[in-house]
């Protein structure tokens, strides 16, 4: 009995594993209207489905003034509270200086570099550009294996001294 019980447990891990119990919907993504446009010009971003769980960005943005250590950058994921309007239930916080993450970042940032003009690892200060993207895909690998149902915001922001100076804001729903 404890033979089966073990096979069975083992034969359910393995198929969670191989199979995505959930599909990933992007409602929208949009920059955050708070952004300096001195700063940057979101030009032509944008996103399409590229199948089940697989997303690709491409298009032209333009950095306009150097950012160097004195600016952070600000991940979040936030979560549709079901008591009241709006994401106010925050999951993940984290906020690195700008330059230590874009050189230590290993799921986003060097996939994003083959598909792009984006500077190489060490480039700090991050300097003036027109950052051209073709084809950058999001896919299964880059989502945790277990999410749960709900609507969810997923904010970047980098900031300086917590002025804001760029923003952008992704919803999506997880069915």
């Amino acid at each position: 009995m404890r033979y089966t019980i073990f096979v069975s447990l083992i034969y359910v891990v393995f198929y969670i594993e191989k199979t995505q119990t959930y599909e990933v919907t992007i409602e929208s993504m949009m920059p955050d209207p708070s952004s300096d446009p001195d700063a940057v010009d979101f030009g032509t971003l944008r996103i399409t489905r590229a199948g089940r769980n697989t997303f690709t960005i491409s298009g032209t943005f333009s950095i306009l003034r150097v950012m160097g250590n004195e600016a952070r950058i600000r991940l979040e994921v936030l979560s549709k509270d079901i008591t009241g309007p709006g994401y106010n239930q925050r999951i993940f916080r984290n906020e690195r200086v700008f330059c230590e993450y874009l050189d230590t970042e290993d799921m986003f940032i060097p996939p994003l570099r083959k598909v792009s003009n984006f500077p190489n690892r060490g480039t700090c200060p991050f300097p003036k550009l027109d950052v051209t993207i073709k084809d950058f895909q999001l896919d299964e690998k880059m989502l945790p294996r277990m999410i749960p149902k709900g609507s969810y915001m997923l904010r970047t922001q980098i900031l300086e001294e917590n002025r804001l100076i760029m923003g952008i804001s992704a919803t999506i729903s997880v069915h």
